[in-house]
């Protein structure tokens, strides 16, 4: 597996476009921008005119379980916008579209590849082998020293497990990229059947092997397992999707130069299609609009607002 990995690495690396420049990819968005950006106005931080919200306001006869109830609410609006914002962020590292911190996996240099697969080679053997002596090691001891001997064993346990899992967790993630891809193209050209069905049939070697061959298994396994073949099934989703029912669904019509690959531009990005679609447009379209949060301000402040002026504005005319 290791070898046709190293392999795919050369092949795609070698077929790369020599005008791929990576530094012209748009940075990653900030976590405090995408919070601000996400956040009701009335609690983004990027809104320095709007004063502090005062809870006690919303008091009735002399309590303030209105204001309690609403800081609640407040907080709840918080805590999930940040779970959204993390989830994207980390989404985002799979982007091809956006450039990475360090440009990690997008140097243009193909030496730099195959340092980093060297250096990280090189530290996880080192690792595995101090615990592993470690372990030989303590089996050796007298019974006296059976605490010492035990705690080592865990730990080179919790190393194991540990290395075993992340393993797991990147292999499951390997249709991620694809899926980011179809979904900023909006098309399948040039995406062949083939691959689809290679690894269709490969989940569904592996998930039957987990169930039915073998008895000592973690379920760690088969979460994994079950979770890339649920990518690779919106894979198929996405291929059927786009390639019988888009432009009857949506009335869009499918172009040839929608099938451009990255490095196939003049500057280098190939993702310069007016077709392709943004994954954040919507979303910043719709925290940004103004008048959705002024309609906001003047509903907590207990102010009236004009509904033919809501009805009439043309920004508001799809939602």
């Amino acid at each position: 597996m290791i070898g046709i990995q190293s392999l795919l690495l050369k092949t795609s690396l070698k077929y790369r476009s020599k005008a791929y420049d990576p530094e012209l990819l748009p940075p990653m968005p900030s976590i405090k921008q995408e919070v601000s950006r996400n956040l009701p106005r009335r609690m983004s931080s990027s809104f320095c005119i709007t004063e502090h919200y005062d809870y006690s306001r919303h008091g009735s006869e002399g309590t303030n379980s209105s204001g309690g109830y609403l800081m609640v609410y407040d907080w709840f609006v918080w805590c999930k916008c940040y779970l959204i914002v993390l989830i994207k962020q980390a989404m985002r590292f799979f982007d091809v579209h956006y450039r990475r911190p360090g440009l990690f996996w997008q140097w243009r240099n193909e030496s730099s590849y195959w340092k980093f697969l060297g250096v990280f080679t090189v530290a996880v053997g080192f690792l595995t082998a101090i615990f592993n002596r470690m372990t030989t090691t303590t089996t050796t001891t007298t019974t006296t020293t059976t605490t010492a001997s035990a705690s080592v064993s865990v730990s080179a346990s919790t190393y194991a497990n540990t290395l075993g899992i992340l393993g797991l967790f990147i292999e499951s993630l390997l249709p991620l990229p694809q899926i980011l891809m179809l979904s900023r193209l909006q098309s399948v050209e040039n995406f062949k059947v083939i691959l689809l069905l290679s690894w269709l049939g490969g989940d569904c070697t592996k998930i039957s092997y987990l169930l039915y061959g073998t008895n000592d298994i973690s379920p760690i396994f088969i979460c994994a397992g079950l979770f890339q073949m649920s990518l690779d099934i919106y894979i198929a989703f996405q291929f059927v999707t786009l390639k019988y029912f888009y432009e009857t669904w949506w009335g869009h019509g499918k172009s040839g130069s929608q099938s451009q690959s990255l490095g196939g531009g003049s500057d280098g990005v190939a993702l310069e299609n007016s077709n392709i679609v943004n994954n954040d447009d919507f979303v910043n379209t719709l925290f940004f609009n103004s008048t959705l949060n002024d309609i906001e301000m003047n509903v907590l402040n207990g102010k009236e607002f004009d509904r033919e002026d809501f009805k009439s504005d043309s920004s508001l005319s799809s939602y």
